[in-house]
C-alpha cells in the first residue's frame, strides 16, 4: 500500500473522474475539438494573458486524456508544443510570474498537464524526445551546484525567485510525475534525481530541500524514497527534523502499515539529536495504536534502551503484544523495569496522574493550557497493566510475587491517615492493582487475593479524600472488563456501559452518600495561649533582632526599627539569626500575639531565609514546646539593663535630637528581656523603663 498523502479511496475517485472525462471527450467530434483548440488562443499568441484559461483547463482535464486526442493535439497545430513552451524555465514566462493567489491556477494547470501527458504513451514520448521542459529543469538545478562549473548570476531556483515567483511550481509538477512509473523513468533519464541529491546537500537552501520533500510522491519504490532517506540523514538538524515530521505524517495518513516508512522512522531513533529521536518516538507511539503496525515494528526488533525516558511509552506498547513482551523479556528489559517500578516509578505514576487531574479540574494556578490539551482523559500506560495483557507477562508477574506483596500492603495500611509516605505508597500500589485488574488476564490476580472487598472498604472508610478518589478511579479500571463489572455489581457498585454494552471504565456506587461522606472527628481543645511567654533569647544578636521586630508594632518607631533590621540583615554576624528556626518561631509568636498590619507581617516573614518544609515544620513544633516558659517563670529584675534599638538617649530634648542619627543603629543589650513595653507619649521621653537613671 502506498504510504503517501493520497489514499486508495481518493485515487479510485480520481480514476473514476478521469474515466468520465474521457467518455465526455470521446463524445466530442473532430470539428468541436478543433474549435476548442482554437478557442484557447494558444496557437494564436504567446501571451498567456490572452488565453482562454477555462477552455484550456477543460481540454487538458477532458478530451486530451484520450490517447487519440492527445496525438492529434501534438501533431496538428503544434498545440502541446506551444503550451509546454510556456512552462519552459528559460522562456521566463511561467517562471517569471509573481507567486500570488491569482497565478496559482497556472501551477495547477501545469500539474494537470503533466498528469494528462503521463496518461498516454504519445504524451510520454513527446515529453521524453521532443520537449525541452525536463532538460531545462535539470540545467536549472545544475545552476545551484557549486561543483558544476561557473554558477549563474541569477539562477532559476534562486532563493528570491523561489519565494517570489512561480518557480516553486516546478517542484509540484515533478511531484505529479513521480506518481507515475513512466514519470520516474523520465526523471531518471534526464538526471533530475542526481540534481536533487546534490541540492539536498546544500545548507543554504533549506527552503528548496523542504519543497522537494513535500512534493515528491513515495508510493512507488525508487529514487524518490532514496531522496527522502538521504534527507533524513542530512548533516543539518533542521532538515532532519522537517523530514522526520514529514515521514511521520506520511505514516499517519497511510491506509495500511508500510514496512519501508516504519523502517526509516526507526532509523531516526538513533539520530544524534534528542529532538529528532523524540519526534520519531512520538510518531511511532501514535502509529503503534494500530495492532498491525505495532506487530510490524516489533518484528523489526529495534533497540530502544539508548532512548532513556523518552522511549518508555513506546516500550510499554511493545509489552502489550506477546511477541513484543518476549523480545523485551529476552533482552532483560522486563526484569530491570519491574525493579524500577516497584521502587520508584509506581510513585512517579501517582504524581503524574494527580498532576493531570489537578490541571483538568482547574486546581493549577499556572498558565499551562498546552499540557492540559495534551491530556486526553485516559489513564497513562502503566507497566503492570501492560504486563498483564499477555500470558507470558502474567506468568512473570506470578513468579515475582509482586501482586501478593501489593495485596498485603493494602490490607495492612489501607486506612493510613498520618504517614504521608505510606499514603503515597498506598496510592501507587492501588493504581498498580487497578491497572492489572483492567485486563482479562490480570483480573484473576485480584480474585485470588480477594483484594476487591479491601479496596471497597478503603473507598468508603478512608479518612484521606485523595485515597478515596484513587480508589474510585481504580474501581473504574477494574470495571473496564465485563467480568470485573459483574464482580463490582455484587458489591453494589454499578459500571457504566456504552450503547453497545461495552464497559466504559467508570463505576458508580449505588449508595453514593456512603462514599462521599467522611466521618467527623473530635476537634482538639481550644486554649487561650495568647498570654503565655517564651524563654528570653540568650545571644546578643538574637535579642537585638527580636527587640527590633517587637518595635515594628509601634507606629512611632516602626520606621527606625525597619531600618535597623535591614542593616542587621546585611551584616555577617547577624545572618545566622535570620536563618535560625528558633528566632523564626519567636517572630511568628510575636506577630501572632501582637497587632501588626499585613505589609509589616509580610516584611517580617521575608526577613528570614528559611524555606518551609516538613523538617522546618517539625522543628517549629518542637520549639513551641522547648521555648515556652513555665508558669513559674519570672522576668529578670529591672536592675538588669536592657538597651533598646534607639541606643542611649539623653534626658534633655536637645540631647535627644542630637542623637537622632543613633536611632538607626543597633542596640547593645546587656540583659535578657524587657519587663514591660516602653510607654511612648507625645511629650519628650524622660525615662525608658529598664535603664538606670
Amino acid at each position: 500500500m502506498p504510504a503517501n498523502s493520497v489514499e486508495d479511496t481518493v485515487r479510485r475517485g480520481q480514476r473514476q473522474v478521469e474515466q468520465v472525462k474521457i467518455k465526455i471527450g470521446m463524445q466530442m467530434d473532430d470539428k468541436t475539438f478543433q474549435s476548442a483548440l482554437l478557442e484557447t488562443q494558444v496557437m494564436l499568441t504567446n501571451n498567456n494573458s490572452k488565453w482562454n484559461f477555462e477552455v484550456l483547463q477543460d481540454l487538458i482535464e477532458g478530451p486530451l486524456l484520450h490517447p487519440k486526442r492527445m496525438e492529434e493535439a501534438i501533431k496538428v497545430g503544434r498545440f502541446i508544443r506551444r503550451l509546454l513552451a510556456f512552462f519552459h524555465p528559460f522562456s521566463h514566462r511561467f517562471s517569471d510570474m509573481d507567486n500570488n493567489k491569482a497565478n496559482q491556477r497556472w501551477v495547477k494547470l501545469g500539474c494537470s498537464l503533466m498528469s494528462t501527458l503521463m496518461s498516454s504513451s504519445e504524451g510520454v514520448r513527446f515529453l521524453s524526445t521532443e520537449d525541452l521542459l525536463l532538460k531545462q529543469l535539470t540545467k536549472s538545478f545544475a545552476q545551484l551546484d557549486p561543483f558544476n562549473g561557473t554558477p549563474s548570476k541569477d539562477p532559476i531556483f534562486s532563493e528570491k525567485r523561489f519565494s517570489d515567483t512561480l518557480t516553486c511550481g516546478y517542484l509540484e509538477m515533478l511531484g505529479v510525475l513521480s506518481t507515475f512509473e513512466k514519470g520516474l523513468e523520465l526523471m531518471e533519464k534526464f538526471k533530475i534525481f542526481t540534481a536533487l541529491y546534490h541540492i539536498c546537500e546544500l545548507r543554504s537552501r533549506e527552503d528548496l530541500v523542504k519543497g522537494i520533500i513535500q512534493n515528491l510522491d513515495y508510493s512507488i519504490d525508487g529514487h524518490s524514497r532514496i531522496v527522502l532517506s538521504k534527507v533524513l540523514t542530512s548533516t543539518y538538524q533542521n532538515i532532519r527534523l522537517f523530514a522526520t515530521n514529514h515521514l511521520g505524517e506520511l505514516i499517519k495518513q497511510s491506509y495500511q502499515a508500510s514496512a519501508w516508512t516504519l523502517r526509516l522512522l526507526l532509523t531516526q531513533l538513533y539520530d544524534t539529536s534528542a529532538d529528532v529521536c523524540e519526534m520519531a518516538v512520538h510518531f511511532l507511539e501514535e502509529a503503534c495504536e494500530s495492532m498491525d503496525i505495532l506487530q510490524l515494528v516489533v518484528e523489526m526488533q529495534p533497540t530502544l534502551d539508548h532512548l532513556g525516558q523518552i522511549g518508555h511509552p513506546l516500550l510499554l506498547k511493545f509489552m502489550s503484544t506477546a511477541m513484543g513482551f518476549r523480545y523485551l523479556f529476552d533482552a532483560g528489559y522486563i526484569d530491570r523495569e519491574m525493579d524500577m517500578w516497584l521502587n520508584d516509578r509506581n510513585v512517579f505514576y501517582v504524581i503524574q496522574v494527580e498532576t493531570f487531574l489537578s490541571k483538568v479540574f482547574g486546581y493549577s494556578n499556572g498558565d499551562e493550557h498546552e499540557d492540559i490539551l495534551a491530556f486526553d482523559g485516559t489513564v497513562p500506560a502503566h507497566f503492570y497493566g501492560e504486563m498483564s495483557k499477555t500470558e507470558l507477562g502474567c506468568q512473570v508477574l506470578q513468579e515475582k510475587s509482586h501482586f501478593a506483596d501489593f495485596a498485603h500492603f493494602i490490607r495492612q495500611h489501607g486506612l493510613e491517615c498520618d504517614d504521608s509516605e505510606l499514603i503515597m505508597k498506598l496510592k501507587s500500589i492501588l493504581w498498580a492493582v487497578g491497572n492489572i485488574g483492567a485486563t482479562d488476564g490480570g483480573l484473576p490476580f485480584l480474585e485470588e487475593e480477594e483484594i476487591i472487598p479491601a479496596i471497597l472498604d478503603i473507598a468508603e472508610q478512608s479518612p484521606v479524600p485523595s485515597v478515596r478518589g484513587t480508589c474510585f478511579f481504580v474501581l473504574g479500571l477494574i470495571s473496564s472488563t465485563s467480568q470485573g463489572a459483574e464482580i463490582l455489581d455484587d458489591y453494589r457498585w454499578e459500571a457504566t456501559l456504552s450503547p453497545l454494552g461495552v464497559p466504559t471504565g467508570l463505576c458508580i456506587p449505588v449508595d453514593l452518600e456512603k462514599f462521599i461522606t467522611i466521618p467527623s472527628w473530635t476537634p482538639p481543645p481550644i486554649t487561650d495561649d495568647n498570654g503565655f511567654r517564651l524563654i528570653p533569647p540568650t545571644t546578643q544578636a538574637e535579642i537585638e533582632v527580636t527587640t527590633a521586630i517587637q518595635n515594628l508594632g509601634n507606629t512611632v518607631i516602626a520606621n527606625a526599627a525597619s531600618r535597623s533590621l535591614t542593616k542587621m540583615k546585611s551584616r555577617p554576624e547577624y545572618r545566622p539569626v535570620f536563618s535560625s528556626v528558633s528566632t523564626f518561631y519567636r517572630a511568628l509568636h510575636i506577630i501572632s500575639t501582637q497587632r501588626y498590619r499585613l505589609p509589616v507581617r509580610r516584611y517580617i516573614l521575608d526577613l528570614f531565609t528559611i524555606e518551609m518544609d516538613s523538617d522546618v515544620a517539625k522543628s517549629l513544633a518542637d520549639y513551641a514546646k522547648t521555648l515556652r516558659a513555665p508558669p513559674s517563670f519570672k522576668p529578670t529584675s529591672p536592675s538588669d539593663r536592657v538597651v533598646s534599638m534607639f541606643g542611649r538617649l539623653a534626658r534633655s530634648r536637645n540631647d535627644s535630637e542630637s542623637d537622632s542619627d543613633a536611632s538607626d543603629g543597633t542596640a547593645e543589650l546587656d540583659g535578657l528581656a524587657i519587663k514591660e513595653k516602653p510607654v511612648i507619649t507625645l511629650r519628650p521621653v524622660s525615662r525608658i523603663i529598664g535603664f538606670d537613671k
